[in-house]
């Protein structure tokens, strides 16, 4: 099978995982365990067994503060040096990895964090089943935050052409407008990707105050 899609699980931080998801899809997963953690639920025992071409797991054999963070990206750099075309994905409730994934996104390496494994995108769990992220509803037809940052950054573009005469004057009412145009939401540092897409493209600056200019 090739994979075009790999999960790293943060187990120290998230544990709520179903292996079988898992099945038949082009997913690899790696669960990364921290040194304290000696024992495993049975099910998951279960499907590492079940699942053993597509699910590994590394222990990360150190302690200490971010030490298993450290390891996981450590384990995301060394394969996305060699992968071609493959989505990263991190499960985490740490907010610490949105730096780690907006450099990735940065240098054309695809990647997201997400805070519960039934929000991974490519394990095909239907929205009516997933946890909502927000209170807000939005109205059909937002693009998916699946796309890549070239795309996000495309349909941006196409949003603020359409509002030439009310376009955010403030950073953070730009990265506001730029979050509700995403279903299910983007994280900031994925809106911080866009917006250094937007300024190379010479579309936009932003200056120290938070001040928006628009170029074109």
């Amino acid at each position: 099978m090739t994979f075009t899609h790999h999960i790293f699980v943060d187990y120290e931080n998230v544990r709520d995982i179903d292996l079988d998801l898992v099945a038949t899809k082009p997913v690899r997963l790696t669960l990364v365990m921290g040194q304290q953690q000696k024992t495993l639920p049975l099910e998951v025992v279960k499907g590492l067994l079940q699942h053993r071409e597509q699910v590994q797991m590394v222990e990360a054999g150190v302690s200490g503060h971010n030490a298993l963070d450290l390891v996981l990206g450590y384990l995301i750099g060394r394969e996305s040096a060699t992968a071609q075309g493959v989505q990263f994905d991190i499960l985490s409730r740490d907010k610490g990895f949105d730096s780690l994934i907006r450099h990735l996104n940065q240098n054309g390496i695809s990647a997201a964090r997400h805070e519960t494994f039934t929000s991974i995108p490519v394990l095909g769990v239907e929205e009516s089943a997933r946890p909502p992220v927000r209170h807000t509803v939005r109205p059909p037809g937002r693009p998916r935050s699946t796309s890549t940052p070239d795309e996000r950054a495309d349909l941006v573009v196409a949003y603020l052409e359409s509002q030439q005469s009310d376009r955010p004057k403030r950073k953070k009412t730009l990265v506001a407008h730029i979050g509700e145009r995403f279903d299910p939401p983007i994280s900031e540092a994925e809106i911080e990707v866009i917006l250094d897409r937007l300024a190379r493209r010479g579309l936009l600056m932003i200056d120290s105050a938070g001040g928006v200019t628009y170029t074109a």
